[in-house]
């Protein structure tokens, strides 16, 4: 298991994300200001799920689902051992983002950080947001852009490794020779990710309107940076931004 961003002691993931997306704890602290109750789509190892239960006010709710159960593992034993009493207490649950165990109409606030275009079916996980979000409800996605440099460093690397797959007749083996090397210290999970995802996909503007269809769509930003390691500082929009940030409301 090589879980996005490490698997180190919470502090030292927060203290990692943070520098790698230094433009991140603003968008999350604006989310938990403007929300009582959050729903995440893919929590992952609880990171941002915590940092957001940092800012919700006392009577908030934050539930976190995930597809790794022992990333749920890891996210719930992080939240025990915080090193401040979190104002809410996060709940976190295995789940399929394609399936979504929630009713219909049911939440006010989703957030996904870079997870629905490592679904098999992203446009199911796109109408499954659609589904649980209560009318006047509030999505915020980030998924990958097709015009940033990022993403064409990663298309090239994963045909790279089909072609050498193809030659040896061998199944990832580059991403089988680095499995377990987290390069926290540069580039995170990145190279993990590029040769071992089975399923990566990338968006133009007018790709992701239709994926949301069905829901509005109030704010689509290019954001993040390509080499985040060296962004201290900054608010995130960039033209061209490693993601979208796609701002939508159920009406």
């Amino acid at each position: 298991m090589s879980p996005c961003n490490g698997q180190g002691d919470l502090e030292g993931r927060l203290s990692f994300r943070y520098r790698k997306e230094p433009w991140l704890p603003g968008v999350l602290q604006d989310i938990a200001k403007n929300h009582a109750q959050i729903h995440e789509v893919g929590c992952g190892q609880g990171t941002d799920g915590i940092y957001l239960c940092r800012h919700l006010a006392h009577d908030g709710q934050y539930v976190g689902i995930d597809y790794s159960e022992k990333s749920v593992e890891i996210a719930i034993n992080s939240s025990l051992v915080v090193s401040e009493p979190l104002p809410v207490m996060p709940e976190f649950y295995q789940g399929n983002a394609e399936a979504l165990p929630f009713e219909d109409d049911s939440i006010e606030c989703i957030y996904s950080m870079g997870v629905i275009h490592h679904t098999p079916d992203t446009e199911k996980a796109a109408q499954e947001i659609r589904r649980v979000l209560k009318p006047n409800g509030k999505a915020y996605v980030f998924i990958y852009n097709v015009g940033s440099p990022k993403v064409g460093i990663a298309k090239f690397l994963r045909a790279f490794q089909s072609l050498v797959d193809r030659i040896l007749g061998t199944r990832r083996i580059i991403y089988e020779l680095i499995l377990g090397r987290h390069l926290e210290g540069f580039l995170g999970t990145m190279l993990l990710e590029c040769f071992g995802v089975p399923h990566m996909k990338w968006y133009r503007r007018s790709e992701v309107h239709k994926l949301f269809s069905g829901l509005t769509i109030k704010s689509l930003r290019p954001y993040g940076y390509n080499l985040p390691m060296f962004n201290q500082t900054g608010s995130g929009n960039a033209r061209f931004g490693v993601f979208w940030f796609v701002e939508l409301e159920k009406e």
